[in-house]
């Protein structure tokens, strides 16, 4: 890149030129569990689950999510990841957009519950990820395989903190 060598570094978000040396930019992740508040997991074990083939957020949803919102009112976190995921079931295209609208939905509550906005970043994960282990619904028909995959149809809430350091190397 323009002279400048390339380190591997997980942490390095750019590298400028300088008359003598270069500017080293690292950003410092570090997950945050807020008192044990996170990471949440709506969906898994029969606990706040999304019905399939929808996004609405249910009754015991929304009340995870008013606990949540209460804590992350006065947290120090400066990111608050939610993933959306879907089963495997239906199109991939179909299952990447559900599980962003999942996420959406868990996003739009938090942020009407006084959760700041531009600390919330949502993304759709489509079937990614199975909780569901290989072969664990194997063989069964579509009116036995939704529930099977229920444990697939989640939200997850995380949240962190990223730090940027700036650094001239010779």
């Amino acid at each position: 890149m323009n002279g400048i060598d390339d380190e591997d570094s997980d942490t390095q978000v750019a590298a400028v030129e300088v008359t003598k040396g270069k500017v080293q930019v690292n950003e410092d992740y570090q997950p945050l569990t807020l008192g044990g508040a996170l990471p949440v997991v709506l969906g898994v074990n029969e606990e706040g689950r999304f019905d399939f083939d929808q996004y609405a957020l249910r009754p015991e949803v929304r009340a995870v999510l008013d606990s949540l919102s209460e804590t992350l009112r006065t947290a120090e976190y400066d990111r608050l990841d939610i993933l959306g995921y879907t089963d495997r079931i239906g199109a991939a295209d179909y299952n990447r957009r559900l599980s962003e609208l999942r996420a959406y939905a868990v996003a739009q509550y938090l942020i009407r519950r006084g959760v700041p906005e531009y600390k919330i970043r949502y993304e759709g994960r489509g079937d990614a990820d199975p909780v569901t282990r290989t072969g664990e619904c194997q063989g069964l028909g579509r009116e036995e395989l939704i529930p099977c995959l229920q444990k697939d149809r989640r939200v997850e809430i995380e949240a962190s903190i990223h730090r940027k350091r700036a650094t001239v190397v010779q």
